[in-house]
Order: structure tokens, then C-alpha cells, then sequence
């Protein structure tokens, strides 16, 4: 509270952590809503193709991919990937594809070992993260539930300029929910049938799935763009100057 209220300028990457900005006696005027953004000319579903990927992995050509690509942290909840692949493991149709690195990766593979649906990736260099992204035909999201309630991921900006839906675990009124629920699917979190029950959904509906994409990518080009968050940051702060 002491340091908080001693600055000019306070921000923070989503709504809720502006909210608590508030209580901690941040003056209102003073706080600033400073979102991760992404930068959508590098990751453009209409230029990039998936392919060198999906090739290097073996993966057929007409199978849906569903990723997971960030680091594999606690606070993700991605067990609830490996509940879901067993569930699914009969479907041939549908691989699952954990890109990163972290303190989770060796519970997830032996979670996940022997099971043929799914591929594992070393964290990516820059230069092909949007031709990661673009290789997914659906993104996972998963979130704990302690952590959903404050924070929008840094990697839901790229997956929503991807122009792929996604899927998150997270409690209904959170901040992640209002943005996953207008592109894709919620579900709540420590429900592996209702998570795999989205999974093929998606897989299978391929007109919802296109259209939830399309959503995505408006939602990124209307709200986590580049430029435009710079644009609207700076015009406020001469606003305040002048």
C-alpha cells in the first residue's frame, strides 16, 4: 500500500488485478489497464501454415490437433491434459500436442506415457511461434482455480490471434471466462469428462469450430493488438501532460 500509492502511474495486465489496485488505496485516476499484447502480422492464420509441424511430428493431415503451449508450470492445472488424452485415447482423429518446459513436464509424461495420441515439444524459438500456434486446430487453457479468478494468461493472446478456439478450466464470472466464453468453450475446472467432452465436441463440429476461431481472432485484433494498446496508453498519458 505504501509503495502502490507513492507512483504516478500504476498498471496491471487485467481487470480484476486493476480492481485490486483499488483496494490496496490506489487512486483510480492513477491506474491503468495494461494488457499483454500480441503481435497479429506474426501470428496470422491467413500467412501461416502449420504444416512443416504437423509434419515433423508425424501427425496426418486430416487429424485435429488440440495444443497446450507455455510454460508447464503449477498454477496451470495441466493435469487435466493427461485426464483428457486417456479419455480420448480412441480417438485416432485426435492428437494432443504439449509444447514447453517446466517443473511439470515430468509428471505430465509419465501421466501421459504410452498413450499414442499425443506429442511432446521443447519450448520453440520465436521466429516459429506463430507457426506453432497456427498448427493447432484447438488450444487448451488450463487454468487452476485460485489462479483464474485474478489473471489473463500472457498466452491467451496469442492463441486468440491464431484464429483456433480454445478451451479453459476456470469458475464462471471470472475475467478468463469472459473472454473464453465469447470464442470457445469453459468448462469447470477438476472435470476431465466434461473437458474431453468439449475436446471432441470441437473436433467434431467443424462449422463451430470455425466460427469460434473467426471469434478469436476478432477478439485479438479488437483488444490485445500491438499498437493499439500502446496507442491507447500513450494517448493518456499526454492526455494527462497537457
Amino acid at each position: 500500500r505504501w509503495l502502490l500509492r507513492r507512483f504516478d502511474s500504476v498498471s496491471s495486465i487485467s481487470s480484476r488485478m486493476v480492481e485490486q489496485l483499488l483496494t490496496k488505496g490506489v487512486d483510480i485516476r492513477k491506474t491503468r489497464y495494461f494488457p499483454n499484447w500480441v503481435d497479429i502480422s506474426h501470428i496470422n492464420p491467413g500467412t501461416t501454415s502449420g504444416g512443416g509441424f504437423r509434419q515433423e511430428l508425424a501427425i496426418a493431415k486430416d487429424a485435429k490437433v488440440v495444443m497446450f503451449s507455455g510454460s508447464l508450470g503449477g498454477k496451470q492445472g495441466l493435469m487435466a491434459i493427461p485426464a483428457a488424452a486417456n479419455l480420448l485415447a480412441h480417438r485416432t482423429d485426435i492428437v494432443f500436442v504439449i509444447c514447453g518446459d517446466g517443473v511439470m513436464k515430468p509428471a505430465l509424461q509419465e501421466a501421459l506415457a504410452g498413450l499414442s495420441n499425443v506429442r511432446f515439444l521443447p519450448l520453440q524459438p520465436v521466429e516459429r511461434l506463430g507457426e506453432l500456434l497456427c498448427t493447432a486446430d484447438i488450444h487448451l487453457l488450463p487454468q487452476s482455480p485460485d489462479a483464474a479468478d485474478l489473471v489473463l494468461p500472457s498466452k491467451l493472446s496469442g492463441m486468440l490471434a491464431s484464429g483456433r478456439p480454445m478451451i479453459s478450466t476456470c469458475r464462471p464470472g471470472t475475467e478468463l471466462d469472459c473472454v473464453v466464453s465469447s470464442c470457445g468453450i469453459v468448462v469447470p475446472p477438476d472435470d476431465p469428462e466434461a473437458f474431453a467432452g468439449a475436446i471432441a465436441k470441437l473436433a467434431d463440429e467443424t462449422a463451430t469450430r470455425l466460427e469460434l476461431g473467426r471469434r478469436a481472432r476478432a477478439y485479438a485484433e479488437d483488444y490485445f493488438e500491438r499498437d493499439a494498446i500502446l496507442g491507447r496508453i500513450f494517448r493518456t498519458i499526454e492526455g494527462e501532460n497537457e
